[in-house]
């Protein structure tokens, strides 16, 4: 997906940013369970969960410098490794004695350099940027079983002897995508163009360390996107506006990996002369997404190798307030109802959900977010903000019988800046933030015969240091 265009020019030639983790991340897994049990999705919610994932561990990078009035370099590198954890099959309320251990070896790299300008040809306005981005993930993957009795989760007996696990299956997966991109935000008197294009080459390697010639499997895939969009900006605050993308998501263990999408959107901004609004956007879109594929013989495939693929249409409508009541206070509250259909299928997968609904698109989303900002006082340098969102239900591969209802999950965060005590401190900054505050237990997403538990709550907790000089 290409960068949108928003950016700041710092007023300092140079500014490098390192970004600390404090607490680690911890990430819980998703248990699977039948729906056609008594038990909820928050019944398997509690302080000692089964298939709970290790920390994980990230590290950011950031590098500014401004050359001159025109142009400002940036260069940002993330790195993340989550940690070791072990899945379990909750089919039925019992454990199998077989799971899935995601061992060392999985890692993402990131990096991403970029230029940016703002300058005026023959009356025409340009925020320019071009740059790009280079991703590479890898996986070492492996699968056990071994012979032990059956666990009655509910009514749990320890002190069982298991047999000796066997590796059933084991591969190193790795994907690769480059990227170059280039941008242009055209203003002329009201009238704002804004055009990007992007190509990336995509590679995905798999290597099935199971077999006895650890066969290797290539893959390789060049895509072009882009984006145009045109709004005119009234003196009245009103600004109409249309835009159309195509974009592409890659698609690994595929013969084509990569799912293609064409968008549509038209809508209306309208930012009111008064204090108390900010800006507000109303919008309608039009989605049509090719080659949606899966290999997951729950979602379709009956055959080892099975492609099967699905075209789909969304369409939906959105509506979004930012506003500031008062001074240090900033509301953001949306709400986006989407409507979504199977329009088109392949042979052996599908068929019989022509004209459904897709899975795991929600209807309805609501959210309303909040960030307070003391500028005054002894608590000057402190934000709070967070965040309260109701996810609406989706249905699930098996079509009505198969629904996730919806949830609501509260966010919370806080950030201080530390330079706001002493002028030494200055680019020294803190933050902590919790998702999921309230440990709510919901299902995420409803297969043809099992449901997934949604992430349990996540606190983290950053350092970052932002150096500055001539």
């Amino acid at each position: 997906k290409s960068p949108d265009y928003s950016q700041t020019f710092d007023d300092q030639p140079v500014s490098v940013a390192l970004v600390f983790p404090v607490q680690d991340m911890g990430i819980t897994s998703a248990p699977n369970w039948n729906p056609e049990m008594d038990q909820g999705g928050s019944g398997l919610w509690g302080g000692q969960r089964l298939g709970r994932q290790d920390n994980a561990t990230k590290s950011n990078y950031e590098f500014e410098q401004k050359l001159d009035e025109t142009w400002v370099v940036k260069q940002t590198l993330r790195y993340g490794q989550p940690g070791v954890g072990e899945s379990v099959d909750w089919s039925n309320m019992r454990l199998q004695g077989q799971g899935d251990d995601a061992y060392p070896g999985l890692g993402t790299f990131n990096v991403g350099t970029q230029a940016l300008a703002k300058f005026h040809t023959i009356g025409l306005q340009h925020n320019f940027k071009f740059g790009f981005d280079y991703l590479k993930t890898r996986d070492i993957y492996e699968s056990r079983i071994g012979l032990a009795p059956s666990l009655d989760i509910l009514d749990p007996i320890y002190g069982t002897m298991l047999g000796a696990q066997r590796s059933v299956a084991r591969a190193y997966m790795e994907q690769r995508q480059l990227g170059m991109y280039v941008q242009d935000q055209i203003t002329l008197d009201k009238w704002t163009l804004s055009l990007v294009g992007r190509r990336d080459q995509l590679t995905n390697r798999t290597i099935d360390l199971s077999a006895a010639d650890q066969g290797v499997l290539l893959q390789d895939s060049q895509t072009v996107s882009g984006r145009v969009g045109l709004k005119y900006q009234f003196s009245s605050g009103l600004a109409p506006y249309m835009n159309y993308s195509n974009t592409f998501a890659p698609v690994g263990g595929s013969d084509s990996i990569a799912t293609t999408s064409q968008q549509y959107e038209t809508g209306i901004k309208y930012q009111p002369p008064t204090t108390w609004g900010k800006l507000m956007t109303v919008s309608a879109f039009n989605q049509i997404q090719n080659n949606a594929q899966v290999t997951d013989p729950q979602a379709g495939c009956s055959s080892a190798g099975c492609q099967s693929w699905a075209e789909l249409r969304v369409r939906g409508a959105s509506v979004e307030s930012r506003m500031q009541p008062v001074e240090g206070l900033k509301l953001v509250a949306a709400y986006v109802v989407t409507n979504s259909a199977v329009i088109g299928t392949s042979t052996d997968a599908y068929s019989t959900m022509l004209a459904n609904r897709f899975p795991t698109v929600n209807e309805q989303q609501v959210s309303v977010r909040a960030r307070y900002a003391v500028d005054r006082g002894s608590f000057a340098g402190l934000s709070l903000d967070g965040r309260v969102g109701r996810t609406g239900a989706s249905y699930g591969y098996g079509g009505a019988s198969e629904i996730a209802p919806s949830y609501v999950l509260v966010d919370a965060g806080v950030s201080y800046d530390f330079g706001r005590v002493s002028s030494d401190l200055k680019g020294l900054q803190f933050r902590a933030s919790a998702s999921n505050l309230l440990d709510k237990g919901y299902v995420a997403y409803c297969y043809t015969d099992a449901c997934s538990a949604g992430v349990g709550r996540s606190v983290s907790a950053t350092v970052n240091y932002q150096m500055q000089w001539r």
